[in-house]
């Protein structure tokens, strides 16, 4: 048995978690303490409060900030990212065989460059016989490349862009015609993917624009000035905005009404 694991971890990330997992029928260590050592602190060392031995699992959570605009907007840029391998400790270890998931949000393209030292493989190879680390959190991030390694040196460099919204809108109209007028509702359910987008425009016939109500509370309207190029004869374009970017599903309620001379019986 042993009362210490130790990890070689990359540099400049944060250790945000260690703690003993069960998982893919290994028990959890009981962990006491841990700390990095070395010149540039990448030797994790974890201190536990009781031997360690047979199938045991440890999980470890390390994070480093991406500060890359290119990334928060849609700029048709690519951003290098490597991604670095955590890896056991090779003193004292026979073999180690690993392997690694990366996800990334739906809002990211992301392919991988030239890769040193780790074999692809499926998703379902990846996670045979185990769980993912992410498995029960809340996250929009979803599995986009899996890898097989070994102790053999690593290096995994990632291109991540940043997707150009994709907007879809889908129009419901109602007219209820009653006694002299007809009153009108227009529904228009939209669904913004991959980026939100400031605003959405909606062109509305000129003839009904003066008395056309917003019925969308947090949505504001405005007739959009100057003009855009497009606009189809008889019709004014409107700009449509949120508290925040638009993302996801959402709708806004347009209403208004016309009057209609007197209906006699037959």
């Amino acid at each position: 048995g042993v009362f210490r694991l130790e990890l070689d971890v990359p540099a400049g990330f944060e250790v945000r978690q260690v703690r003993g997992k069960a998982a893919a029928g290994a028990g959890e260590v009981a962990v006491d303490s841990h700390h990095l050592e070395g010149k540039d602190k990448t030797r994790l060392v974890v201190n536990l409060s009781r031997k360690a031995l047979g199938r045991v699992a440890l999980a470890v959570q390390l994070q480093r900030d991406l500060k890359e605009p290119d990334l928060l907007t849609p700029t048709g840029k690519a951003v290098q990212v490597a991604l670095p391998v955590p890896k056991v400790a090779p003193e004292g270890v026979e073999r180690a065989t690993g392997r690694l998931v990366v996800y990334a949000p739906e809002s990211l393209r992301v392919n991988p460059g030239k890769i040193e030292g780790l074999r692809s493989i499926s998703l379902q190879e990846a996670l045979e016989g185990t769980q993912s680390s992410r498995q029960g959190r809340s996250s929009e991030a979803r599995p986009v490349l899996a890898f097989a390694f070994t102790q053999e040196p690593t290096t995994c460099p990632l291109a991540a862009e940043r997707r150009k919204p994709q907007v879809t809108i889908r129009q419901f109209l109602v007219a209820r015609v009653e006694e002299g007028v007809v009153q009108y509702r227009a529904t228009f359910f939209y669904n913004v993917l991959y980026s939100g987008v400031k605003s959405l425009r909606i062109d509305v016939p000129d003839k009904i624009a003066g008395q056309l109500r917003n019925l969308t509370p947090t949505i504001r309207d405005k007739t959009i000035d100057p003009q855009p190029a497009g606009v189809a004869k008889g019709c004014v374009a409107w700009s449509f905005t949120g508290q925040t970017e638009l993302l996801g599903d959402g709708r806004i309620e347009l209403a208004w009404q016309t009057n209609i001379p007197k209906l006699d019986v037959g």
